[in-house]
């Protein structure tokens, strides 16, 4: 919702006229999330079957990234803008408009912690259990040390500040209704 203040009666003129004004107001973005998916693997034999790890780190770890979550944010719009109207309902404008938001993940340089999934590939398991070798420790750690680190190096621009989301806008529009008549009666 966009509240707006033209300086000059262009709105109430029948006549053509020009007014600079500003507007502000309050709203939301429906935004795509980036989702990630760390990917630990065994290494592969020239066959493709899986190799027994010889040490803590022996092991590959892969992150792919997808953009199919969806957020609601608030922004708050506000700017300035001239329109000319050159009819009773007819008028041109060019606006400048920014947006702040309350996100930080609008232009993907943050991922929440919530939308990255970690997955361990199963070829070799532990004796006994359904769990893959690479969730147990000391692959664990190195798992989780090599995610934390997949995920600092992926953030980008200032991380401490919120998106903005910035148009410049010119276009046309048409004001429904008649407009007022001030004839002496």
């Amino acid at each position: 919702m966009i509240f707006e203040y033209n300086f000059f009666p262009v709105n109430d003129e029948q006549k053509s006229l020009l007014s600079p004004y500003v507007f502000g107001g309050f709203g939301g973005l429906l935004v795509n999330t980036p989702q990630m998916t760390i990917e630990n693997d065994f290494r592969r034999d020239a066959g493709g079957n899986a190799i027994a790890p010889n040490n803590s780190s022996d092991f590959t770890t892969t992150a792919s990234y997808t953009s199919s979550g969806k957020k609601l944010t608030m922004a708050i719009p506000f700017g300035i803008g001239l329109k000319y109207k050159f009819n009773y309902n007819w008028a041109l404008f060019g606006e400048f408009m920014f947006r702040p938001t309350f996100s930080d993940s609008i232009d993907y340089s943050v991922i929440d912690t919530k939308n990255v999934k970690e997955t361990f590939n199963k070829d070799i398991v532990v004796s006994g259990t359904t769990k893959s070798l690479l969730q147990e420790s000391p692959y664990k750690e190195i798992a989780e040390a090599r995610a934390a680190e997949i995920l600092k190096n992926r953030q980008i621009g200032n991380i401490n500040s919120k998106d903005w989301v910035n148009t410049v806008s010119l276009g046309l529009s048409y004001s429904f209704g008649r407009p007022p008549c001030y004839c002496e009666q």
